[in-house]
């Protein structure tokens, strides 16, 4: 929870939007420590604890490619995990180059 504060912090959410965030987030939290699990699983194996700096290292480099990949919309993706929310896609009509071929494709199909 520390190190996802941190990185909340550092996107420029004010402590209580943190706060308010982490609270929301307890599914996701077990997806980092499963990530971190998974990453460093012959250290656990082995009985060999991961210090504060490997944590926040390994968690925070996977924050960042996270937020790479979702931008502005990475809190609802923590808030929400594991139903990402729905990317606004407006919807633009495609017209064809050439109108005479879909009706050429639909005499095809019947």
């Amino acid at each position: 929870k520390a190190v996802l504060t941190l990185f909340l912090k550092k996107q420029g959410l004010s402590n209580a939007n943190a706060a308010r965030t982490i609270n929301k987030s307890d599914p996701f939290i077990d997806h980092l420590l499963s990530k971190l699990h998974s990453k460093h699983k012959t250290w656990y194996l082995s009985g060999r604890e991961l210090t504060t700096l490997e944590i926040r290292d390994a968690l925070l480099s996977y924050l960042e490619s996270l937020f790479e990949e979702h931008g502005n919309v990475l809190i609802d993706v923590v808030e929400n995990y594991p139903n990402p929310p729905v990317k606004d896609k407006t919807a633009v009509p495609i017209t064809p180059s050439n109108p005479s071929s879909v009706v050429d494709s639909k005499k095809l199909k019947t």
